[in-house]
């Protein structure tokens, strides 16, 4: 069954100047972080798969957080902050996966990093649930949309 993790990011900094200068959150940062969990998709994918045999239509968004170590850049501390899928097993196996990465450049302060995944099967990208249709009898039909 083909997956979809559709990825987008969103960085916190972390160290004593206001905002994020001098933190090491510049965009040569936030790309790292991105080209780092970009590469982790496809493993993080085959988490997602593993999932979906056990229940095939499980979908929504792990909101996840870790840091960056200062020098090294190893994403450690990772955990997961919202979990909108009911599946113990594939947020441990997404924790794992990030787990595993470093940013190619280490930054000399340490980087707090938060990072929504939303989960969606192939099969059901682009489709919305139907809105309910009224009980016959219930009221006008809506008015067509304007030209």
């Amino acid at each position: 069954m083909r997956t979809l993790i559709l990825i987008s990011t969103a960085l916190a900094c972390v160290g004593a100047a206001a905002g994020c200068g001098n933190t090491g959150t510049g965009q040569a940062v936030r790309d790292d972080i991105t080209l780092q969990m970009t590469r982790a998709k496809s493993p993080i994918a085959k988490c997602y798969e593993t999932a979906l045999q056990k229940n095939r239509k499980l979908r929504g968004m792990i909101q996840l957080h870790a840091m960056a170590e200062a020098k090294t850049g190893k994403f450690i501390n990772v955990a997961i902050d919202r979990n909108e899928l009911p599946d113990d097993a594939l947020a441990a196996c997404v924790i794992a996966e990030v787990g595993k990465l470093k940013l190619a450049k280490p930054t000399k302060s340490k980087v707090a990093i938060s990072y929504p995944l939303e989960f969606i099967p192939a099969d059901l990208v682009g489709k919305t649930p139907a809105p309910p249709v009224p009980p016959v009898g219930s009221g006008p039909p809506p008015a067509p949309p304007p030209p």
